[in-house]
């Protein structure tokens, strides 16, 4: 996929504590700039593993829209009636 299709954005996460406590979480958020397809993810410690798996999310919900993944956005032109 084309990152520059997308937006990625990450965020700490604040952990609950125990023996977790020093180390910081990310969550990870895609975003899909044509059509505004989001996803955050923050299930695993690992910041790589949240980003494939927001990815994931993401190629799902475009699936789900039934939107190529390699298609340029195309321009909507009004029509007379």
């Amino acid at each position: 996929m084309d990152d520059a299709r997308f937006e990625v954005s990450s965020h700490p996460v604040r952990p609950l504590g125990g023996q977790q406590a020093g180390s910081v979480p990310m969550a990870i958020m895609v975003k899909h700039k044509a059509t505004g397809t989001t996803a955050i993810c923050s299930h695993e410690r690992s910041q790589h593993k949240n980003r494939n798996a927001a990815f994931n999310m993401v190629k799902w919900g475009l699936h789900v829209l039934e939107w190529p993944l390699d298609s340029e956005p195309q321009p909507v032109t009004p029509t007379k009636e």
